[in-house]
């Protein structure tokens, strides 16, 4: 199993505990900074039409793919989210990280910089 797999398991058993612990959401660590989120329920897909519209996108490239050994990136999608870098709070419906790019993740709802 590649590194990319055992990584994207490791963030499905985060976000396990995220759901099973209210008030929690789901903390990823990149370059870019820190990610506040949740996975998106079904629900969520239906609520949000980019986020719904971005799911079909995929699908559709995935059926159209002549090469099948040419796999998609791997990617964690995320809703309600807030883009932390320094002091600058960003919020987003959704954003869709590419698994690659992340260094590390937890659970909480850790304190955000105040804005000045």
């Amino acid at each position: 199993m590649s590194v990319l797999k055992n990584k994207s398991k490791i963030i499905n058993s985060f976000n396990l505990l995220v759901r099973a612990n209210p008030g929690t959401e789901l903390v990823v660590l990149t370059q870019g900074g820190i990610v506040l989120g949740k996975v998106p329920s079904d629900e969520d897909f239906q609520n949000n039409s980019a986020l719904k519209s971005y799911v079909e996108t995929i699908k559709i490239i995935k059926e159209d793919d002549d090469d099948k050994e040419d796999e998609l990136p791997e990617v964690l999608g995320l809703v309600d989210v807030t883009v932390i870098n320094g002091i600058s709070q960003n919020p987003l419906d959704f954003i869709v990280i590419f698994v690659d790019q992340i260094l590390g993740v937890s659970i909480g709802t850790p304190a955000t910089p105040e804005q000045g």
